[in-house]
């Protein structure tokens, strides 16, 4: 077929695409750059209108230019989708959105939006056969209640009120192993500044440091640290009535600031040691990047700021274990 076309119309000027037409037993075939459909006879009538939604982007400009929108923007703030619409074999007749009016401007589509949501474009094209309508779904996520802030920025953080201090009896030295900690602790008035700021609009804030101390030692202190510590401040600076769970910095909060040259030397802090008689604490066989009775370095088990949950209540008395005759990674 395409080439007794190509014998009318000139080589390479017939394109016959893949797969039936909508219309049953019909073939779309491309002439001179329009669209024709072709049935099992040889019966060429001209094919509807082919539309195409392109270079789709979010903009600040209200003429549709500029560049996309990365960084989140305060809920409000006018921006506009923009794009530009391909038609073949046809007029553009009308295009609608859902949630807002679209205006033709510098041959680019523009809507004005506000918030984040999903808008539906309607483009309907026309010719003399008849019309086709395409329906384009953009789902916007530019907005953040968090715009306006940064970290670093001071937030008023008021945790529920605590007047019953933490134990001194659930720092003893059977739990931190230290025999230093003599004190119950209350809750401080510390000031909170924002230390991360989530995709999703979570923040976590730090706060600014106590004025107690917590000493722990040996084997029960590397066991229990975590876990005591993440205890110490979930009781005295959650504020439960909206959901707000408070914890100990972690590792991997520092880490997640480093530059690539601080990671680069975090992940090259040298080769594996092994010991062939050493002692451990009994966490550390859980953890990743340990290795007990092998020299490979295990790749599965609690990371290195979490709790064991094969403890009673996050805790244990199990110390240290020997590892005689076998190997440990360090």
């Amino acid at each position: 077929m395409k080439d007794y076309l190509e014998e009318i119309y000139g080589e390479g000027n017939v394109e016959v695409e893949d797969g039936e037409n909508q219309d049953v037993g019909k073939y779309v075939i491309t002439i001179l750059e329009k669209k024709y459909t072709i049935d099992a006879n040889g019966i060429i009538e001209k094919a509807g209108a082919v539309i195409e939604i392109e270079e789709l982007k979010i903009v600040e400009s209200s003429d549709g230019t500029g560049e996309e929108i990365v960084e989140k923007q305060e809920e409000g703030k006018e921006l506009y989708i923009s794009f530009k619409i391909n038609i073949v074999n046809g007029i553009i007749k009308r295009v609608i959105c859902n949630n807002g009016e679209v205006n033709e401007r510098n041959g680019r589509y523009v809507t004005k939006i506000t918030k984040n949501g999903k808008y539906i474009f309607s483009a309907t094209g026309t010719n003399d056969r008849d019309d086709t309508e395409v329906i384009h779904e953009v789902n916007v996520d530019k907005y953040s209640k968090r715009a306006n802030l940064h970290v670093g920025d001071y937030i008023n953080y008021v945790p529920d009120n605590v007047t019953t201090p933490y134990s001194k009896d659930k720092l003893s030295s059977s739990i931190t192993g230290s025999s230093e900690n003599s004190l119950n602790i209350s809750q401080d008035s510390l000031d909170w500044q924002i230390l991360r700021i989530y995709d999703d609009d979570r923040i976590d804030l730090i706060g600014s440091p106590t004025t107690y101390k917590v000493s722990f030692q040996g084997p029960l202190g590397y066991n229990n640290g975590i876990y005591v510590m993440n205890d110490i401040c979930k009781n005295l600076y959650s504020k439960e009535s909206k959901g707000i769970s408070a914890r100990s910095i972690k590792q991997e909060d520092i880490e997640y600031y480093l530059t690539e040259k601080g990671i680069s030397s975090k992940e090259n802090t040298g080769s594996v040691r092994t010991w062939t008689t050493d002692y451990y604490p009994d966490l550390y066989k859980y953890e990743i990047g340990s290795g007990i009775g092998t020299t490979t370095v295990t790749n599965e088990g609690i990371g290195m700021s979490d709790t064991y949950s094969g403890y009673a209540n996050g805790l244990t008395s199990n110390t240290k274990s020997r590892a005689r005759g076998k190997w440990i990674n360090r």
